[in-house]
């Protein structure tokens, strides 16, 4: 992008912010207050595009930064990308839900399939430009308990129904099966990159990032398990979380946008939640034992 566009969307980011929060706020009106099933269902199947192709509009400058490093700008492609399939795969579910009643298990869910994967790349991108490292004990550690705690998290939270299925049932359901496998990646890989992060302040974009993460985890959970108890009483806060996760990347676009001029590499130096987070996930795993 050259100057003058990237300036042009500079100019125009605080107001397309707002703007994005105001229209959440309206869908939240719409979803709360009984304007009929029809609304509500056509929010629910397309409400999240005008920020999806804000968020894609706010990404481009960033992605396209000489002032940042080489491993940023390729984290923000990946996010980029990830968006791109994210929105064509909407449109899919969006059409397939409303014509067919056909909520899961279509050719949109192949999309998301590689949608969780290009996203953990990007935060795995951003862990190693703030000068993560995967070569030492300590990281190998951390890792292996995040894998433990956030998957047992995710196991008995969200996939247990399937260890009662029959080999049709697990055939009928294997997307709704993937998306809690490829939140999982998403938020180990988050959480690595959180654990990194030594100034919240200067790194608010990768803050905005993870919130995100979590945000999508906890209504992409959700999901999962109503789908697979056969029950849909949750979808208005599902539609409102995902509100939240869209919200998110674009005020990470914007911050990054903003604080152009990064901290040096930490080189490897432990992370506020370097010693704390490895720990509230193996301790939230065994809650979820419980």
């Amino acid at each position: 992008m050259g100057n003058a566009q990237a300036n042009l969307v500079d100019r125009w980011s605080p107001t397309a912010m707002w703007l994005c929060i105001v229209y959440s706020l309206m869908c939240l009106v719409a979803l709360n207050f009984g304007f009929g099933e029809q609304i509500a269902n056509f929010i629910g199947a397309w409400g999240s595009f005008p920020i999806i192709i804000t968020l894609l509009v706010l990404l481009w400058p960033v992605m396209t930064d000489r002032a940042l490093t080489s491993k940023r700008r390729l984290a923000f492609r990946l996010v980029f990308a990830a968006e791109v399939l994210d929105i064509v795969a909407s449109a899919g579910w969006g059409y397939s839900e409303l014509t067919a009643s056909v909520a899961y298990g279509a050719w949109p869910d192949v999309l998301w399939l590689f949608y969780y994967p290009i996203v953990a790349t990007a935060c795995i991108t951003l862990y190693f430009d703030v000068g993560g490292r995967m070569n030492t004990m300590r990281s190998l550690v951390d890792f292996a308990t995040l894998v433990v705690g956030f998957g047992a998290l995710l196991w008995f939270t969200a996939l247990a129904p399937l260890a009662t299925m029959n080999s049709h049932e697990l055939a009928q359901n294997w997307s709704a099966a993937s998306y809690g496998i490829g939140n999982g990646i998403c938020i180990i890989a988050g959480a690595m990159l959180a654990m990194q992060i030594t100034d919240w302040r200067s790194e608010r974009a990768i803050g905005w990032l993870v919130v995100a993460l979590v945000a999508t985890l906890v209504s992409d959970l959700v999901w999962v398990n109503t789908q697979l108890r056969q029950d849909s009483d949750t979808a208005l806060p599902m539609d409102l979380v995902y509100h939240i996760f869209y919200l998110c990347l674009v005020a990470s676009a914007y911050t990054q946008r903003q604080q152009r001029k990064l901290n040096s590499s930490t080189g490897g130096l432990q992370g506020d939640l370097r010693g704390s987070l490895p720990l509230v996930a193996l301790m939230v795993g065994v809650v979820a034992l419980l």
